[in-house]
């Protein structure tokens, strides 16, 4: 079977989705041992802040350049106080880890699906969709886990 993607760039955003989906499952058994070791050298969380850092800024420089909508823009802004709530009250740094794991996964499932899409900005249905699909993996990951 033959997939078709519609663009060079959709291909890539799937591509980069499988790829996150498979490293988050390839740390099940490594993660605890990963953690330890950054916790014993003291940079767990500063691994976590310049990675949560890297991440909005490799996602957020490229939606700058194209001049997102005043929609898009207050999604944004949104999501971002909601990160400011939650981040403080997320207890361990493993779990920060899966904050910002699967709110990746979520940008990229919905770019690939606007992408699709002929690229018609923000799509609710496509948010949605991303953000179901992203939650059947976390929960199949804590299954397995």
């Amino acid at each position: 079977m033959k997939i078709h993607f519609t663009s060079e760039r959709e291909r890539r955003l799937w591509f980069m989705a499988i790829l996150l989906v498979v490293g988050i499952f390839s740390t099940l058994g490594v993660a605890q041992t990963v953690a330890a070791e950054l916790r014993a050298r003291g940079i767990l969380g500063t691994s976590l802040i310049v990675a949560a850092v890297g991440i909005v800024a490799a996602l957020g420089l490229p939606w700058i350049r194209k001049r997102p909508g005043l929609g898009e823009i207050g999604a944004a802004i949104a999501v971002l106080l909601v990160y400011l709530i939650i981040w403080p009250r997320v207890v361990t740094p493993e779990e920060r880890t899966h904050l910002i794991e699967y709110s990746l996964l979520v940008v990229l499932i919905h770019q690939a699906l606007t992408e699709r899409s002929s690229g018609q900005g923000l799509s609710w249905t496509s948010w949605a969709i991303a953000w179901l699909a992203t939650v059947g993996i976390g929960i199949t990951y804590e299954l397995v886990q």
